[in-house]
């Protein structure tokens, strides 16, 4: 066996477990920013930004950063992309960043974090006028665990972008005496040489809060929230000083808020700033410790504009943050402080300041720290001495956690853990049982789920035909939208579909195929019948067809997913394969009849018809009725009956009928067998004929004629003096395959009928798995599943689908093998 098997292997394993780990954490396969990322890769384009220039700074300039940090990146900004940037106010970007040796490319989408109602007002100045900056979310490219926010001013960029790989990158100014205009620096927190100054937080743990903090725990959810906590913040007047104005202070506050809410959307949690005020004249608030100042914060401001009030200070001493209790929403608590450097030594120290604001914030939603003992099982890690006397919890991997103290040790806080598990939960439980919390006032951008394939190294989807429509894609790296290609359908028609693997090496994988397409355009594949085709485990392309309903129509999406060793679901992300979608639109036929008619139709004409549960009773329509809107469903091979009349206003006359069928579909009735009787009748009775579809009549949409004319057979394209004509639409289901029967003596439905719950039996089957699809009388594929054989024995759960008559059938690849009729009670 080679050894990129074994390579293989160890790789799926490790995306196994790092899935499980994301999956046990917020119940989705992909974290939340990075599903943002997808979806709108499925709807916008992002702008390649190139905005930093990298030069090697001067030896002087190396040694003012020694004793600072390690690795620092030095950079110029561009300052007229940076305005065309700013004044674009582009939805998507990707933008570069140089950082040591490589160059990361940033998948942006721009974000709202301020409310509706959103104002800054001064203590001076009350209202003031303020032009907000460009706020952007999203990951570092092919990293879906990574997190990153950046903010974008009219003359200034402040960012931070965090991965396991590199830890939280700092992207700020330069303010050194002697920096260039514009130059910037970009490095790690992880390799700061010096002491963070904030020690820790002083946050009080409530008594008797453990009861209800442990309720909060144990509830159900754990996933995303609707409700939107509105943050208002409030500046020191030592903060306004090193900023230097409103509108500076503001945007350092609303760059820093858009990291954190950043950190809390990876959580699903959203959360608004509602205002900002900044003391622009001498506050009174205390800086001899952090619960002094938030002691005076809260007497000063007993009222606010929003949810939770936030004070941001920079007090010397570093003083840390500290919220006035566990659980501050709809009580009178709801208030914290954070002292924060913008700057150390005039290097830029966004990451420090983001983590402390986020933190005081967490408590204030309903977390502990994780070295507290409430949690379940104890602390959560060993970063700082447990509060409450437990064991210390176990060794953070790849860095702490937002309420952790990890900051203090070598571990470190990296953003991209976000609060970890259980902080996660307390925080989502908290905020959805807080009554006074309502919504986000922000835009949403509704669109398709996204789906990918992390890994694309050892096969990916090299290329796909779908009636006539070609596409070689090659390796597009686990997702490609290919939305401006359309595939025209024909509505009640069978489709054909070819799909090709690619592979790095002549080894070939099992790969499973699948096609979904959202005919009711509500933006999902989920709904019945909307996965139309699945392909079972192949390893080199396959082919095969599906169904397009007859009522189909407009344009929509069509998703393609090839997953290694397991068939996909539609919104998944998985370890290995890839992601394609497209358009398709939904294309009538355009064969053009002959015309036929009565000249008149006043003493008598076709007063009924009625054919496969389809009834028409009319009056005269005057020689012609077009009832190409009807669509009535046949099936090849099967017998029907047809029933007809004439109406008269006088005595009945003898009338001549004929009916025809355009079986092959080539806009004519002159072919052999779609004539399907030739009946005369002397009355205003009901009139029975039979005929028997042709196993070989083409599936989907086409004519059916019936005339009738006074005193001699009519053709079909013939206008006559007296009688009328009637057009109706038929629609030819797919049949069964050539020599099989309705009912196949090898497969067994048990019991039958039955309520959707039943077991299939199938003899002389040898294959690992059952690939089973499950169609309603009009052709429409309502379930499709993929089923472990057990000796030939399958359990089937269909109960959601509709009682009825149905045709299931089993399949091995492409090809029907057996199929039989059940009847859902």
């Amino acid at each position: 066996m080679s050894s990129q098997f074994f390579v293989k292997c160890a790789m799926y394993l490790c995306s196994f477990l790092i899935i499980t780990n994301i999956a046990a954490q917020s119940s989705e396969i992909i974290k939340p920013v990075a599903r943002e990322i997808s979806e709108s890769k499925l709807k916008k384009d992002f702008s390649k930004i190139e905005i930093f220039n990298p030069f090697t700074p001067s030896t002087e300039r190396v040694m003012q950063t020694d004793a600072f940090a390690t690795n620092i990146t030095f950079t110029t900004v561009d300052a007229g992309v940076l305005e065309s940037l700013y004044n674009e106010k582009k939805d998507a970007i990707s933008l570069s960043i140089p950082y040591r040796d490589e160059v990361l490319e940033l998948e942006l989408i721009q974000v709202h974090i301020l409310s509706s109602g959103f104002k800054v007002t001064s203590a001076l100045g009350g209202d003031e006028a303020y032009n907000p900056g460009i706020y952007y979310r999203g990951i570092i490219k092919d990293d879906p665990n990574s997190i990153v926010a950046i903010s974008i001013f009219q003359n200034e960029i402040f960012g931070v972008a965090s991965s396991q790989k590199d830890g939280n990158i700092n992207i700020g100014r330069n303010k050194k005496p002697g920096a260039l205009e514009n130059e910037y620096m970009l490095y790690s927190d992880k390799d700061i040489l010096v002491d963070y100054e904030n020690k820790g937080c002083a946050t009080p743990e409530p008594e008797g809060y453990e009861s209800t903090f442990h309720d909060l725990l144990e509830t159900s959810g754990g996933t995303r929230i609707d409700k939107c906590p509105k943050v208002y913040l409030e500046a020191d007047y030592d903060l306004y000083v090193n900023k230097g104005s409103v509108t500076s202070t503001s945007n350092y506050l609303t760059s820093i808020f858009n990291n954190s809410a950043a950190i809390y959307a990876n959580e699903d949690v959203p959360i608004e700033i509602s205002e900002i005020f900044v003391w622009n004249t001498a506050d009174s608030y205390s800086t001899a410790t952090s619960f002094n100042a938030l002691t005076d914060f809260k007497i000063n401001r007993p009222t606010f504009n929003g949810d939770i009030a936030h004070l941001i200070a920079m007090d010397p001493g570093g003083l840390g943050g500290v919220a006035y209790t566990i659980n501050g929403l709809c009580n009178t608590y709801k208030y914290c402080y954070s002292d924060v450097n913008s700057t150390y030594s005039d290097f830029p120290t966004y990451s420090w300041t983001v983590m402390v604001i986020t933190h005081e914030m967490g408590h204030l939603f309903g977390s502990y720290h994780t070295h507290s003992c409430n949690w379940v099982g104890g602390a959560i890690d060993n970063c700082y001495t447990t509060e409450g006397g437990c064991p210390a919890g176990p060794a953070p991997v790849g860095g702490g956690t937002i309420m952790s103290y990890c900051h203090l040790t070598a571990y470190g806080i990296n953003f991209s853990n976000g609060f970890g598990a259980q902080p996660g939960n307390a925080i989502r439980n908290t905020i959805t049982a807080a009554a006074c919390i309502e919504g986000a006032t922000g835009e949403t951008d509704p669109g398709y789920c996204a789906s990918l394939g992390v890994n694309s190294e050892y096969e990916w989807i090299q290329s796909i035909s779908i009636n006539g429509v070609s596409n070689v894609s090659d390796n597009n790296f686990g997702y490609a939208d290919f939305s401006a290609l359309t595939a025209e359908l024909a509505p009640g028609e069978m489709v054909n579909v070819t799909l090709t693997p690619g592979y790095i090496s002549a080894t070939a994988y099992p790969e499973y195929f699948s096609i979904w397409i959202d005919y009711n355009n509500d933006l999902d594949f989920n709904d019945v019948g909307e996965n139309v085709y699945n392909s079972g485990s192949v390893t080199s392309s396959v082919s095969g067809t599906f169904y397009v309903p007859a009522a189909a129509n407009g344009e929509t999406k069509m998703r393609i997913a090839m997953k290694y060793n397991a068939g996909a679901t539609t919104c998944e992300l998985f370890s290995y394969g890839e992601v394609e979608d497209y358009s398709v639109s939904f294309i009538a036929s355009d064969l053009n009849y002959c015309n036929a008619k009565g000249v008149s139709a006043l003493t008598e004409w076709i007063d009924k018809i009625e054919l496969n549960g389809f009834i028409r009773n009319s009056s005269s329509d005057g020689g012609y009725y077009d009832g190409t809107a009807n669509v009535i469903d046949l099936m090849p091979g099967n017998a029907y009956s047809i029933k007809y009349s004439a109406g008269f206003t006088l005595l009945p006359t003898r009338e001549f009928y004929k009916a025809w069928i355009d079986y092959n579909q080539d806009g004519d009735f002159e072919d052999s067998g779609e004539e399907l009787f030739a009946r005369k009748s002397k009355s205003a009775n009901n009139i029975n004929s039979s005929f028997t579809v042709p196993a070989s009549a083409l599936t989907g949409k086409t004519m059916f004629r019936i005339a009738m004319k006074n005193g001699a057979y009519p053709s079909p394209c013939e206008t006559f003096l007296v009688g009328e004509v009637e057009d109706y639409t038929i629609n030819i289901l797919p049949g069964l395959q050539a020599g099989l029967k309705s009912e196949d003596s090898d497969l067994q439905v048990y019991p039958n009928p039955n309520d959707g719950l039943f077991q299939l039996v199938l003899n002389n089957y040898a294959e690992e798995n059952m690939l089973i699809k499950i169609y309603d009388m009009t052709g429409r594929i309502v379930y499709t599943s993929i089923e472990p054989n057990t000796n030939g024995i399958a359990a089937i759960d269909c109960n959601s689908i509709a009682s009825g008559l149905y045709m299931i059938r089993i399949y091995n690849d492409t090809q029907c093998i057996a199929s039989a009729k059940f009847i859902k009670e």
